[in-house]
């Protein structure tokens, strides 16, 4: 009885792995693991392409259902039935499908990178230039997409590792953290050709272009490979992680106003107010500028939902310990007066007042730190604003670019705002607050107590997976900061089942529903002994 390969309905890919090391080609080793096919480049230039696995018509990826592996050969069996016949040589693997479901359209695979492992190596897809994985998590999580026919990885020591696919295949590379995980993921889905007798990925650099044979597949101009939803291997279900800031937010920035200005009520938090933005205004209450409108201060103020924090109370001397002490307790006496309804004690921020004689400052920095932890006051970052710091809106502007660009936090600190002393002129301060607000989706606006506690929560807490199944998942999420001032909720991201399309989170009596997207679900939990129940929800109300 006459055979074809298409009767058989079986593809054959051959690939090679080159690693160019110093500029020079040579053979990578390759190896066969309980995870896929290692190309062993060094200490920090080994990745693992994971074993193929088919795609359906309606883009469902067939899980491996056993797995054999036998020195340098394998054979993988998929659930929904067909296999696949792995054997690798001295610089190559033959892949071979057979009995293959009649839909399926596509062969999938990737490679895990983790994050920590890839800081300091580059990539480039196709001929673009190379570019450095991302420190911190991008505004958007996809890097590339698309068709090309080459993906490159230059280790941190400089080993490149190329791996050549024919140009009809799609390829994508994306930052996980977005999703909460900690690794960044190179994915490609070439088309599958049961009639074909052959195609080839190659894994090398350019001058090995002639090993794709003369029999491969035309190119398809636009491969059925989806961009952005296809299911793919991911972290365990109920993988979770905290993310860096609140709501999964990019950057911090914080805005912080110092002396008790008449030009803050005037001009600053009008403008604030409007904007639905907070600031942190660090008053003096023995002062002239704070008598002067106390009763904007203490009803106006807090109305408004800014923030009031130490300045001390007459913004003057520091001639010992006791004297230093009585100031803060004044001052923080009078804050607590503006928010009857808040809890005490509780975390305070202080703002050391500039401008003071040494001769008339006294007390050490050990001192004033011992104080501080004393009467629940947590230092500020240091100031840092216009016009000393910055001589131009555009220098402002920056400041806020900047905090974008690490990921980190920013601030800008002001005197008068319009008016008073040190002026910020008005224009100055409006673009500020018009950045600030074009960037809210990236940008965490808060006060520096609420980002000192998220920071301080999350390098504290440690997350437990009791539970981890299709109908539930249950985390513990646990911190060794003390909860009677460390009480901010937490952004976690938790991987759940891919049919959950909503998810019903409860801790203790607390219920939120929230999106699942891409398989992923973001919440906010309180660290502690309470457990949280994930469930799949019909809807998010």
């Amino acid at each position: 009885m006459q055979t074809t390969l298409g009767m058989l309905l079986a593809a054959t890919v051959s690939c090679v792995v080159w690693l160019t090391i110093d500029g020079t080609a040579q053979a990578a080793v390759l190896r066969l693991s309980d995870d896929g096919i290692v190309i062993d480049g060094g200490a920090d230039a080994t990745y693992t392409l994971a074993y193929p696995l088919p795609v359906n018509a309606a883009k469902k990826t067939a899980k491996i259902q056993s797995k054999t592996i036998a020195g340098q050969k394998a054979t993988l069996s998929y659930a929904g039935g067909g296999q696949a016949e792995l054997a690798l040589g001295d610089e190559a693997l033959t892949l071979t499908f057979s009995n293959m479901s009649a839909d399926t359209k596509l062969v999938y695979s990737s490679l895990r990178l983790p994050a920590a492992a890839v800081m300091g190596a580059k990539w480039s897809v196709g001929n673009a230039a190379s570019r450095e994985f991302p420190q911190e998590k991008p505004a958007t999580p996809f890097l590339s997409q698309g068709n090309a026919p080459q993906f490159e990885i230059t280790s941190p020591s400089g080993v490149k590792t190329a791996l050549q696919l024919p140009d009809y295949t799609y390829q994508q590379l994306q930052d996980n953290r977005e999703w909460g995980a900690s690794l960044f993921l190179w994915q490609f889905w070439m088309p599958y050709y049961p009639d074909n007798p052959r195609c080839v990925i190659k894994f090398g650099t350019a001058d090995l272009a002639a090993a794709i044979p003369a029999a491969m597949p035309a190119k398809v101009a636009e491969p059925p490979a989806p961009a952005r939803a296809e299911p793919a291997p991911g972290p365990d279900i109920g993988a979770t992680q905290i993310l860096k800031w609140l709501d999964g937010k990019q950057a911090v920035f914080m805005l912080e106003f110092d002396d008790s200005c008449e030009s803050h009520l005037k001009n600053a938090i009008p403008e604030l107010k409007k904007r639905g933005m907070v600031g942190t205004f660090y008053i003096n209450p023995g002062n002239g500028p704070f008598k002067n409108k106390q009763a904007a201060w203490e009803k106006d103020v807090p109305a408004a939902g800014m923030g009031l924090a130490n300045h001390t109370f007459t913004h003057s001397h520091a001639l010992d310990v006791a004297d230093f002490e009585h100031e803060l307790t004044l001052s923080t006496d009078e804050i607590n007066k503006c928010y009857p309804d808040r809890k005490r004690p509780r975390l305070i921020s202080y703002g050391p007042p500039g401008g003071i004689k040494k001769e008339k400052w006294l007390v050490t920095k050990e001192q004033v730190k011992t104080s501080l932890a004393k009467l629940h006051l947590i230092e500020r970052p240091s100031f840092w604003g216009p016009p000393l710091n910055q001589k131009s809106a555009a220098e402002c502007l920056k400041t806020i670019d900047q905090a974008l660009a690490k990921g980190e936090m920013g601030h800008l600190d002001f005197h008068g705002v319009g008016g008073d002393w040190l002026v910020t002129p008005m224009d100055w301060f409006l673009a500020i607050l018009d950045k600030l607000d074009a960037n809210r989706d990236r940008l965490w606006i808060t006060d520096p107590i609420s980002w000192h506690q998220y920071l301080t929560e999350r390098k504290a807490a440690t997350i437990k997976l009791l539970e981890g199944a299709d109908r539930r998942i249950r985390l513990q999420l646990s911190c060794t900061a003390d909860p009677a001032l460390y009480d901010l909720p937490l952004t976690l991201a938790t991987r759940v089942p891919p049919t959950w399309k909503a998810c019903l989170v409860t801790q203790g009596s607390t219920k939120t529903n929230v999106p699942a997207v891409d398989g992923v679900v973001r919440y906010p939990a309180q660290p502690g002994t309470t457990e949280i129940v994930l469930q799949p929800a019909a809807s998010v109300r």
